[in-house]
């Protein structure tokens, strides 16, 4: 799955505990939106991002999620 938009747009890395299909989850508030990204298989997700415009919140939370300790790539 891709977050962002237009050329900003990235691919979600697979779950670096068990290797399963990562997913964005929003959700919106009365004055804010909320982004995270989840692991469909085991449940890990990263933090809950708040912001005033979405794809803030998603390019937040993908970059977070494709991020891996010791600059490794898969």
């Amino acid at each position: 799955l891709y977050s962002g938009k237009g050329d900003r747009m990235e691919k979600l890395k697979s779950c670096p505990c068990c290797g399963g299909e990562a997913r964005i989850y929003k959700s919106w508030g009365f004055a804010s939106v909320y982004a995270e990204v989840r692991c469909t298989v085991c449940g890990l997700r990263t933090m809950e991002f708040k912001s005033l415009n979405m794809n803030d919140a998603i390019q937040m939370a993908a970059l977070l999620w494709n991020r891996r300790e010791g600059g490794q790539d898969e």
